[in-house]
């Protein structure tokens, strides 16, 4: 799998792979971003073949992109929407270190962001359940 990084920007979102430096893509939804940036890949690939660059080896054969947020910025994006005490509840993981894992002061381990990111996958999950 290669690591796409997302980013929030004023107009929507960005995302970029160190793989491929120069290869962007920006989209006003989390869905456009992700379909912009699998087009410029497929597109910055083709250019390096037909210039004879070298295809970095992690997309030399099939390829799984795997879009990912810093959990700082994923606080940053979701501050007032999903809040860190809430967040806490759900993942059942304590609500200072969360505060902590926000704001960059400390930086969680794949165990933990796994919690978390199984808690956030639930809960949307249960939204969609959700009918008016």
């Amino acid at each position: 799998m290669v690591p796409v990084i997302l980013e929030k920007t004023d107009t929507g979102y960005s995302a970029y792979c160190d793989y491929l430096p120069g290869c962007v893509a920006s989209g006003s939804s989390l869905k456009e971003v992700k379909q912009e940036f699998t087009a410029a890949v497929e597109f910055h690939l083709e250019g390096m073949r037909e210039d004879g660059e070298t295809i970095p080896p992690e997309f030399t054969n099939e390829y799984e992109l795997n879009f990912e947020i810093d959990i700082e910025e994923f606080f940053n994006w979701f501050s007032g929407i999903i809040t860190q005490s809430g967040l806490s509840k759900m993942a059942q993981v304590n609500k200072s270190l969360l505060s902590q894992y926000a704001t960059g002061d400390k930086k969680p381990r794949k165990k933990q962001l796994d919690k978390i990111q199984r808690a956030l996958h639930k809960f949307g999950e249960d939204l969609l359940e959700i009918r008016f």
